[in-house]
């Protein structure tokens, strides 16, 4: 649902979405189209990370399906680069 537009995919989301594949069969990886993601911090930024400022949900309870439209960003230095 629209509560996973913008989630951060951490070790607690990952176990949700397990749950989801065993109640679902949602695919763990998105395979099939039902996830995109966007990496907003690694090794090969160079030091640097994308912050989200502004951004906004759209959700289509018809198709229950959506995405997160970004709207403002900002790059940082990620610290312990």
């Amino acid at each position: 649902d629209a509560s996973w537009l913008g989630r951060e995919i951490d070790d607690k989301r990952v176990d949700e979405l397990v749950q989801l594949n065993k109640k679902h069969g949602i695919h763990i990886t998105g395979e099939g189209g039902e996830t995109d993601t966007l990496v907003t911090a690694c090794p090969l930024y160079n030091g640097k990370k994308i912050v989200i400022e502004e951004s906004e949900k759209m959700w289509d309870a018809r198709t229950r399906s959506g995405y997160l439209e970004i709207r403002k960003i900002r790059v940082e230095e990620q610290p312990g680069q």
